[in-house]
């Protein structure tokens, strides 16, 4: 099985109760991979990351929107980009590669 492309990823995803966007675009800073904005209820994802960072991205973003209360996130920074890379590994290994000697960016 290969990694997802950014044309397999849902346009829209439900994340606690809530319906989320999910936007592939051309960022103007180019060290921004994604953002997620909880009050648009929207996550974009830059359009021109390997299917590796697409995932990482798409991971990290969905972990800030399941992490936010009432405006406020509930973990650091850090622990979300912890959670992006273990997680990204943890679907590489077991659902999208068939050999798991493919460690994440």
């Amino acid at each position: 099985m290969r990694l997802p492309i950014k044309g397999d990823y849902p346009k829209s995803l439900w994340i606690g109760g809530s319906k989320y966007t999910i936007k592939f675009k051309k960022f103007k800073n180019t060290g921004l991979y994604g953002q997620c904005d909880p009050k648009k209820r929207e996550i974009q994802i830059s359009n021109n990351l390997s299917p590796v960072c697409t995932l990482q991205t798409v991971l990290h973003e969905i972990f800030h929107a399941l992490l936010n209360f009432e405006g406020k996130s509930v973990v650091t920074h850090s622990q979300v980009y912890c959670l992006e890379k273990r997680f990204a590994q943890l679907l590489m290994d077991n659902w999208f590669i068939d050999e798991p000697e493919v460690d994440v960016e």
